[in-house]
């Protein structure tokens, strides 16, 4: 299984990696203009009441609860939270409705519960201690529901899911991530740093320019889907959200490359346009998920200025809403959004 380097206090943290990799990024950079743009998109789609911290709730097939059942299903979700391009898309029927991408995952995961409680079997996918009792068949028969389908990387997520549960199980979290949620203290930022500090599989940092630079989307996510399952009450009433940042994956940068916030050299466009498969962790892979994060700050610091400057009554807005919103509007979208190619690249970062 793929593993990344090391978080430590070496590495710089997604703000700051963002800010260097844009500084010396060689085939991306971010477009002033399109982020104007853009963030005239996004403040006129708040002030419509399109884009609030509700959005979470149509983003995906989530639990809303305040135990550790939501909690840990937060925790199941965002560690098989990677790599779901294929050609064609793999797709799940729920509820007489296809789903594709992440929602695919999604759905299988809340169908899977749905089977368990009509035949009243007395175990859930979505807790630790039961998913450490299947083997990786199991695993993939319960997904699946008799579906013919198989996400792409479906042993690794087997993996990651089973290395999470036995930390856990082994470590001081008494079985459930809710642990982790209340060791926390209130913050979002100490979240973060316990999950990079004890759970491998989430630590999305690369080298580049001789400098230790971090991601961390799928730790992101995972921070902010508690955030917003619990409603932003304790234990997850986290009040320095507003220090994260995007979650970079390959949906984001396409969607602002088509906007313009962020543009590419001919070199770049060439890769992507022959849908090359990049490899973690190089150049121009990096380059792409960093000055997507530089961008995606500039925007909404640009939405928050004319939130001021037009004294609007409506609070500002942070990263991981305008994460959650941009990423929607890729999803409803998508026809629209193959103008401008994904890059790819098979990893368990995202």
């Amino acid at each position: 299984m793929e593993l990344s380097a090391v978080f430590d206090s070496q590495t710089m943290l997604p703000a700051e990696s963002a800010c260097f990799i844009s500084r010396y990024s060689e085939h991306v950079e971010v477009n002033p203009a399109g982020v104007q743009r853009l963030a005239k998109k996004l403040y006129d789609a708040y002030k419509e009441g399109e884009f609030d911290d509700s959005v979470w709730d149509n983003t995906a097939l989530n639990l809303k609860g305040s135990d550790n059942a939501s909690v840990d299903w937060c925790f199941i979700e965002a560690a098989m939270n990677f790599s779901f391009w294929d050609n064609p898309p793999v797709q799940f029927c729920y509820k007489n409705e296809y789903f594709s991408g992440y929602l695919a995952l999604a759905a299988m995961i809340k169908n899977a519960l749905e089977v368990v409680a009509y035949f009243q079997l007395g175990h859930r996918i979505t807790t630790p201690s039961y998913i450490l009792q299947l083997d990786y068949d199991s695993f993939c028969s319960c997904l699946q529901s008799g579906q013919p389908l198989q996400l792409p990387m479906m042993f690794e997520r087997w993996k990651v899911v089973q290395e999470g549960c036995e930390i856990l199980q082994k470590v001081n979290f008494n079985g459930t991530f809710l642990t982790c949620v209340e060791m926390a203290n209130n913050s979002a930022v100490n979240l973060l740093n316990l999950i990079v500090k004890h759970f491998p599989s989430f630590n999305d940092v690369a080298t580049y320019k001789g400098r230790k630079v971090s991601f961390l989307k799928r730790a992101q996510i995972l921070v902010a889907d508690v955030f917003y399952s619990l409603k932003g009450k304790k234990p997850a009433n986290f009040d320095d959200m507003n220090l994260l940042t995007i979650c970079a994956d390959y949906r984001l940068p396409q969607i602002l490359a088509y906007h313009g916030a962020i543009t590419y050299s001919n070199e770049l466009k060439a890769f992507l346009d022959s849908e090359h498969v990049f490899q973690y962790g190089e150049q121009m892979e990096v380059e792409i998920r960093g000055c997507s994060i530089k961008a995606v700050a500039d925007v909404v610091a640009e939405v928050n200025r004319m939130i001021v400057e037009n004294e609007d009554k409506i609070t500002s807005i942070n990263e991981i809403s305008a994460d959650y919103y941009l990423w929607l509007q890729c999803k409803k979208n998508e026809a629209a959004m193959t103008a401008v190619p994904f890059h790819r690249c098979r990893s368990i970062f995202y």
